[in-house]
């Protein structure tokens, strides 16, 4: 029986959603250097890959519901660890084109929606094994990627993130590799839940 939950989109309660916005958004992603959220990505993604690939391909569409964890939305608890791949891709990829076009100097013409980066391997359209096969051809080369094409890390352009505010280049870094971190938590409960 599925769980009730709240709606894709219903955002985070309130106190989170103040640290994030007066807090961890203008001053905690300011100061975070690159090379260290580069360094936390990848350590996060090593351990994402080794522990989904721990997991049996028939347990790996099984979803779970996960205690709250801070930055995770209640529509999200009740994931499996596939669904975690997925997004955790489509949030990369469009991290990817908005950190790009930010330090381009161009805001990008895109409206950051947390109710359209939610999975859709649920449908079962994708095997376990494509889904595991494509993050680990995506997620560990990503940040290398932005740091080929990054030109101006100085650049001023912002694009507001739902819940941190308006941010520019280095704080969408930053984001992606604070995204992993939280998802990283939501595995691990996965995974001793399965």
């Amino acid at each position: 029986m599925e769980p009730k939950l709240q709606p894709p989109g219903a955002g985070l309660p309130l106190l989170q959603k103040l640290i994030l916005r007066y807090f961890i958004g203008p001053f905690q992603s300011k100061i975070t250097s690159w090379n260290v959220s580069k360094t936390n990505y990848e350590k996060l993604t090593s351990k994402i890959i080794e522990a989904a690939e721990a997991v049996p391909l028939e347990k790996r569409k099984k979803k779970i519901l996960v205690n709250p964890i801070i930055g995770l939305e209640d529509s999200s608890r009740y994931w499996s660890v596939d669904m975690l791949l997925e997004h955790l891709m489509i949030v990369g990829k469009n991290m990817e084109s908005i950190i790009i076009s930010l330090d381009s100097g161009v805001k990008p013409n895109v409206v950051a929606d947390i109710a359209k980066v939610k999975p859709t391997a649920a449908s079962g359209v994708d095997s376990p094994q494509n889904i595991l096969f494509e993050f680990k051809a995506f997620a560990p080369t990503l940040m290398q990627r932005l740091d080929l094409k990054m030109k101006n890390r100085d650049s001023d352009i912002t694009l507001k993130h739902p819940w941190f505010g308006e941010c520019n280049a280095r704080q969408w870094y930053f984001v992606l590799a604070a995204h992993q971190g939280i998802h990283w938590q939501q595995l691990k409960q996965i995974i001793e839940k399965l």
